[in-house]
């Protein structure tokens, strides 16, 4: 007897040749696995494209299993699938089934996995890793995404803390239009929107003087990162308490009107020049009316004619002494800033940002209108010249530079505008300046962690920007 049973029709595995020696055919003893087929080796293109075909949870599924293999392998499988299956695995993923950084770094391959040619797709990946919705702008101007687009969105998200984006209420999509330039704008139904065309190399373009001076911190960096970074910050201004910070003098002691009512008498009374003391209290009116219609007409080219046509004036041309008051009406600082200040002339572009009146400069900020004024002085920090547009732009700037990469929070800041970036430290950042900029080789950035420490979290509330700016129409860092 021994150990083993007789298998029918043949030699048992323990059986030797009569003699005792071993059979004419092989060895005396056979090995338990000989004669049986290997098993196959798992086919995870297989099992994926099966769990997607499933009736339910396929996509769900599907991710995990992926999640499950080497990297190498995930951007073998994922390039592999069909079209129609990569669409179905990332339009069947909720987001909520995508949120730790494991998931973030499968998503990342999926996305580069992806061709050029599956847009869908390629804005789904960038919508579930950043709980955006990610199209185009929805006006006549939208146009669809492209992968570069994405590659480079997804590139600077990813360097920003999430309470600034995926956790962002003030945030909700980001879109895509057309444009010849790169550009971008912000609107308070958390839409966050970036131009650019098809001549533009978003890769290489950077900032040579259109929005800033040579020796401020934005000049020389990539103009499409730095717009989205900067139509971020006006996403998030509010909701960290901008406003308050650029109403007070380390700020810009920015103030707005939203109306052109009283902007004349305003630049007046600041100047201090010859019309805030002028004898005639009715010359005094007209004239401020006067000034008041170019405001309301937005026709500074037209300040000579119409100050020339006031009743008092009206024969300057031979009498002296009307001629001198034109003039010292014409010569008041008020006239002279009134003369460069709207939107359309971009005053924020001249060297001192126009005329100080005081210790302050006024002009139009946008044409919807909107008027502002600051302190003139705080230009001696700025980080572009398009920062000095308007209170939102001041800011979305100074987003834009904090986190420019690569290297600590903040570091272009420095030595420049300190109380600026110990308040960005304290108020704007979720890690209080800790981190860096830095992508980790995965791709994935070092700011992405948000610590529970309490930072606020962005709100609803923060001001519409109008398009154009930055790298376009927008500033160094857009509109």
């Amino acid at each position: 007897m021994g150990g083993y049973e007789r298998q029918p029709g043949g030699t048992n595995v323990g059986q030797t040749a009569p003699g005792g020696g071993a059979g004419a055919e092989g060895p005396g003893k056979r090995t338990l696995t000989e004669g049986v087929t290997p098993a196959a080796a798992p086919d995870p293109v297989r099992e994926i494209t099966d769990l997607l075909n499933s009736a339910t949870g396929g996509a769900a599924a599907a991710f995990e299993r992926l999640k499950g293999l080497a990297e190498a392998q995930q951007t073998t499988v994922v390039t592999r699938l069909s079209r129609a299956l990569r669409g179905r695995l990332a339009t069947g993923l909720e987001r909520s089934a995508v949120t730790g950084d494991a998931e973030f770094a499968v998503l990342r391959r999926c996305f580069d996995a992806t061709p050029a040619g599956e847009v869908d797709t390629l804005c789904r990946w960038t919508a579930l890793r950043f709980d955006l919705v990610v199209t185009s702008t929805s006006d006549s101007t939208g146009t669809p995404w492209d992968k570069r687009g994405l590659v480079r969105c997804w590139d600077v998200l990813q360097m920003l803390p999430a309470a600034h984006v995926a956790d962002n209420n003030d945030l909700t999509s980001l879109t895509r239009y057309r444009s010849r330039s790169i550009e971008g704008w912000a609107s308070d139904d958390g839409e966050a929107a970036i131009g650019y065309g098809n001549r533009n190399n978003i890769d290489t373009e950077v900032e040579t003087g259109d929005f800033t001076d040579a020796s401020d911190p934005l000049r020389g960096k990539n103009v499409f990162d730095a717009t989205v970074r900067h139509e971020i910050g006006h996403r998030v201004d509010a909701g960290v308490g901008g406003p308050g910070y650029t109403s007070s003098d380390a700020g810009g002691g920015w103030q707005t009107w939203d109306a052109t009512a009283g902007m004349a008498q305003r630049l007046v009374t600041s100047s201090g020049g010859k019309i805030s003391s002028w004898a005639d209290a009715t010359e005094k009116d007209a004239i401020i009316a006067c000034l008041q219609e170019v405001i309301d007409d937005r026709a500074p080219n037209e300040i000579n004619t119409r100050l020339a046509a006031l009743p008092f004036l009206s024969r300057h041309a031979s009498d002296a002494a009307q001629r001198t008051k034109l003039d010292e009406i014409k010569s008041d600082d008020a006239v002279d800033a009134l003369r460069v200040s709207f939107s359309h002339q971009a005053p924020w572009d001249l060297p001192t940002g126009g005329v100080k009146l005081g210790d302050r400069i006024y002009q139009e900020s946008y044409d919807w209108p909107q008027w502002v004024s600051y302190k003139q002085d705080a230009r001696t920090k700025k980080f572009s010249r398009y920062q000095f547009r308007a209170p939102g732009e001041w800011f979305a700037e100074a987003y834009a530079t904090y986190y420019q990469p690569s290297g600590a929070k903040g570091a272009l800041m420095a030595g420049r505008d300190d109380a600026t970036k110990a308040w960005f430290d304290a108020n704007v950042d979720p890690q209080r300046g800790a981190g860096g900029t830095t992508p980790t080789a995965r791709g994935e950035a070092t700011t992405t962690a948000t610590p529970t420490n309490g930072a606020p979290t962005p709100t609803s509330g923060a001001p519409t920007t109008a398009p154009g700016g930055a790298g376009g129409a927008g500033g160094a860092g857009g509109p």
